[in-house]
This record gives structure tokens, sequence and C-alpha cells, in this order.
């Protein structure tokens, strides 16, 4: 079902992303009088079951559709995709922020440094890692190919970037270091 509901995400146009993303934020949103009962509740029984009352009560449900939607596979880079459009909406709809945090919590999981894969990076790099990299450089600008092959292939240059395991060929990260 979560493989099924991003394939669906993916097809739905720009003009009905505004209202997923609503749906997320106000349907799937936190019932702020539960929170507020179940925190009043902890406060005068701070036993185990009111605790766990108190953090089902204070996690929207859009952070466990999120969480079932990463299960499918690729799940990961539909995901970043989807926080791409939702980043795009919040200029107009501010108030999508909230949406914006759960799914950046999840995103924070799932990119945890510990996951991460680090590979060098070389100029026999296959040429869609090497065209992601020349695109994705912010730091130092790569106006062409040439520019990239002076960083790559001299003697004393070691570069590397890291991957994520469900999206090995998008770099997130390239260092490079001379000697």
């Amino acid at each position: 079902m979560a493989a099924t509901a991003l394939r669906r995400f993916k097809k739905v146009n720009l003009d009905e992303k505004p209202a997923f993303f609503t749906y997320l934020n106000d349907d799937l949103d936190l019932d702020a009088e539960l929170v507020s009962e179940m925190a009043t509740a902890y406060g005068s029984d701070r036993s185990p079951e009111s605790f766990k009352a108190l953090a089902a009560a204070s996690e929207p449900k859009r952070q466990d559709l999120f969480r079932k939607l990463h299960e499918a596979p690729g799940a990961t880079a539909e995901l970043v995709a989807m926080r791409r459009d939702l980043l795009a909406q919040l200029k107009t709809m501010p108030e999508l922020a909230r949406t914006n945090f759960d799914l950046t919590h999840l995103l924070k999981t799932c990119f945890n440094r510990g996951f991460l894969v680090l590979r060098r990076i070389t100029w026999d790099s296959p040429a869609s890692i090497l065209g992601k990299i020349t695109a994705y450089e912010a730091v130092h600008e790569i106006q062409i190919w040439d520019d990239l092959r002076r960083r790559l292939q001299p003697e004393d240059r070691r570069c590397f970037a890291f991957f994520h395991p469900e999206m090995p060929d998008d770099p997130l990260l390239f260092l490079s270091k001379s000697h």
C-alpha cells in the first residue's frame, strides 16, 4: 500500500499538491485537547501507562503515515522528493511548517551518518554520478567537465562522496582534499 501511495503522489500534478499537504497538516495533526488532557493526567500520575498515553497523543498521525510510507522499496528518495514539493509550498503556505517538521524528523533519522556510505570519486566514476556532482556542487561551482576533471585527476587529490544505501547514485555530500 505504501508503494502504491507513493506512486500516486508522484503522479499528482502541482495544482493538487497543496490540498494533499493541507490534509496532512490539518486532518492528521495533533488533537490539542487530548494532548492537554493526557499532559494533565501524566502530571498527576507519572505511571508508565500515563506516559504511554501522553506520548501517543503527542505524535501527529502524519508521523505514523510517513513511517509507513518509508517502508516501501525506494521510499527514501520518494520522501525526499515529497519534501522538495512541500518546501515549494511553504513559500505561500507557511502553516505547512508543522508537516515539514514531521517529515524532516523522519528524514533526519534516515540520513543519520551511521547509514551513509563514503565512496571515492574518480574521473572513472559513472558519468551519472559525475554529472550530479557537477550540478549539485555549491561551494566551488563546476562550470564544465574540465573543471571537474581538474578536481579529480591530479595525483595529490582525493575526492569522496557520501551516499545513502537507498540512493546509491545520488551523492549527498562531495568532499575533495589535496595532499
